[in-house]
């Protein structure tokens, strides 16, 4: 049952309890706001339950939106010293192949690009190996292969991080609830004042007041801020991933999937996980696991056998997907789309006072929106900024 005191009146109630919502939460809360954090299933559930499981800068991003590639590695430097029970080390292989000398050359200056951005997350630099080191580590590569380059990212667990973010937020004095569902927004005129929420398990219906609303609800921020009259713009999209039984070393992949897309393979706990494509989603969100196809399943498999030709007898545990809240933009692929995040005042935007919205960002720099958040926050509030 809603265990909440319906006489108060919150600084703050987010919707959402991914790593945004649950970073917001804990932000807001340690810098002394009162806070009352909703999520429908549990924490991580969604978007964040769906990613890839790293914090890595996005090496590919370093051809079209450096800012966030720096931003990102700054980031999850402080994540793996803020948690480092949840984070591990990978060390990747990126199998060269047959070609052009120049090709390799061209490929090794860019990873010595992303250097800088690894270190900034305790990462090693990385190292050219011939055929021979290559296949002496992975046995399995593909026979024709020229020689590899490492590359150093880290894992997460994400459903813990985000859990243990709402945890720390409830002890620095937040009100966090999971399994319960954000049903209204309570409205005063234009301008919202609050929610109305709805426990999953019991039926229970409550509603909250506050003093501003955070809509953190990921690809589902549209609908949310629609019961305001409010406007999210978002371009989302869908990933799929392929999980299959782990197998044995501690070495992760990166693969290019038949149109140059960078993909990885992943060692993480019992499983090892293979993904993501990229594509334009504008679907049900709560769906999106439905509409994996076989072709995208396919697309995956074809990666990871180029580069490991035993892929294909893997036993393969179930295929999955997620929606990605990525900010809209129009006329380029949806793989090139900037991970920025940006907090939306539709106060500024739509005339509609008392709710924000997030929009976009990337699991590796959730810390550092939760700061940039929780800054415009407490300026809304006019309250003193604290770190």
């Amino acid at each position: 049952m809603l265990h909440i005191d319906s006489t108060m009146v919150y600084d703050l109630a987010v919707i959402g309890g991914g790593i945004n919502g649950t970073g917001v939460a804990r932000d807001a809360a340690l810098r002394g706001l009162s806070v009352a954090l909703f999520e429908r299933e549990d924490w991580g559930a969604g978007t964040t339950g769906a990613s890839t499981r790293m914090v890595h800068g996005g090496i590919r991003y370093l051809l079209y939106d450096v800012p966030t590639t720096r931003a990102s590695s700054e980031d999850a430097g402080r994540v793996r010293r803020i948690a480092p029970h949840l984070t591990f080390r990978i060390p990747f292989l990126w199998p060269l192949w047959p070609g052009h000398r120049f090709l390799a050359e061209t490929m090794e200056a860019f990873v010595s690009a992303y250097d800088p951005h690894a270190r900034r997350k305790g990462g090693l630099h990385h190292r050219r190996l011939s055929a021979a080191e290559a296949h002496a580590i992975e046995p399995g590569l593909a026979p024709d292969i020229t020689g590899a380059l490492t590359l150093d990212e880290w894992g997460v667990d994400v459903f813990r991080i985000a859990a243990l973010n709402a945890l720390d937020a409830r002890a620095a004095g937040a009100s966090i609830h999971s399994h319960t569902e954000v049903i209204a927004l309570l409205r005063s005129g234009r301008d919202v004042r609050g929610v109305r929420v709805r426990d999953t398990i019991d039926g229970t219906v409550r509603d909250v007041e506050a003093r501003l609303v955070l809509n953190a609800a990921g690809p589902w921020a549209p609908r949310v801020a629609a019961g305001a009259g409010a406007n999210v713009q978002l371009r989302p999209g869908k990933g799929v991933h392929v999980t299959f039984e782990r197998r044995t070393g501690n070495f992760g992949l990166i693969l290019e999937g038949v149109d140059g897309r960078i993909l990885f393979l992943v060692p993480h706990g019992a499983e090892t996980i293979l993904g993501t494509t990229d594509d334009d989603f504008y679907g049900d969100p709560e769906r999106v696991d439905e509409e994996v196809g076989r072709d995208e399943v396919e697309y995956i498999l074809e990666a990871a056998a180029r580069a490991l030709p035993q892929a294909r007898q893997w036993r393969m545990l179930r295929a999955w997907a997620g929606v990605r809240n990525t900010i809209f933009e129009w006329g380029i692929d949806a793989d090139a789309l900037s991970r920025r995040h940006e907090v939306i005042d539709h106060a500024a935007r739509d005339g509609i006072d008392g709710l924000l919205s997030l929009a976009g960002g990337k699991l590796a720099s959730y810390r550092l929106f939760a700061e940039e958040a929780t800054d415009f926050i407490l300026r809304r509030l006019g309250r003193p900024h604290t770190p």
